[in-house]
């Protein structure tokens, strides 16, 4: 079990506690609402482990505490997780003492250890059980892959994640594009990435169209090796059509291997390249 081991609380200006009896904070409009009950020119908060590491810090300035909820301004967390560090910055945020919860908004920026960076309007960082949360529309750039959507949740590492809806993937300098409606799960750690319903591959050679798409990344660059589209799939490439249930991408060459069934449309005013299929398997 985490314990706490430092927290400094710096200039300490002036108590406001008169007045009616304030019900408890639920969320930030609570305790904008509710009034200042100390004001505090500069906040820094550590945690560390039965060990002795430190595990966070959260530091913030011009600083407002309402019961058990600290509000803050120019808001910088950071974690540490064995060789790697997380940093969450935001202009604005509110630290709850007993929860050990924070919440940031506006111009939130999450900066992983190798240079990964999610941007969004607002999220919630649960410390303790090390989770990152927010309903608002996200951008995660992380090397060579730029990614979109609505909803997230994930590690603060940025190892696992889930996007809800919205999913939109550039890659390849914008020469390769994936969307689905969503959820898209990703898991960096194992290089995996599991997109959910309307599935769109789109690049130079064509589309494929599927219910499911498993994508299989590049440790080194997160990029695309290979894809397997599951469920209804359909390939277009010159305005002909294949169809089957089941197709595998190949991302360096361009590549689709049918599988299941494979029923291919072939359009006579159209030059049909075979080597874009690849092998047929009935």
């Amino acid at each position: 079990m985490y314990r706490l081991l430092a927290v400094s609380i710096i200039l300490i200006l002036a108590l406001s506690g008169c007045g009616k009896k304030k019900e408890p904070l639920a969320n930030p409009d609570a305790i904008k609402a509710a009034g200042i009950g100390q004001k505090i020119l500069q906040f820094e908060l550590t945690a560390y482990t039965d060990r002795g590491v430190k595990r966070w810090e959260v530091k913030g300035e011009s600083a407002n505490v309402v019961d058990e909820v600290v509000e803050l301004k120019n808001v910088i967390a950071t974690t540490y997780r064995q060789d790697t560090t997380l940093t969450l910055e935001a202009d604005e945020g509110f630290y709850n003492r007993v929860s050990s919860k924070v919440h940031l908004e506006k111009n939130v920026v999450v900066t992983t250890g190798d240079g990964g960076r999610l941007l969004t309007d607002a999220l919630d960082w649960d410390s303790k059980n090390n989770i990152i949360t927010t309903d608002k529309p996200v951008l995660i750039k992380r090397q060579e892959i730029n990614l979109w959507g609505t909803g997230a949740k994930g590690e603060p590492e940025l190892k696992k994640a889930q996007f809800v809806k919205h999913i939109k993937i550039e890659m390849d300098k914008g020469a390769t594009h994936i969307i689905c409606d969503g959820p898209l799960d990703i898991d960096y750690e194992n290089n995996v990435a599991f997109f959910n319903d309307n599935v769109r591959i789109t690049d130079e050679k064509g589309e494929i169209t599927s219910d499911k798409l498993d994508a299989y990344l590049n440790p080194q660059t997160k990029t695309i090796v290979k894809a397997i589209a599951r469920g209804r799939v359909k390939i277009l490439r010159n305005e002909n059509y294949s169809y089957s249930d089941e197709a595998i991408y190949l991302a360096e060459s361009h590549k689709v291997i049918l599988t299941g069934r494979p029923r291919i449309v072939i359009y006579p005013d159209e030059k049909f390249d075979a080597s874009f299929f690849g092998d047929k398997n009935e």
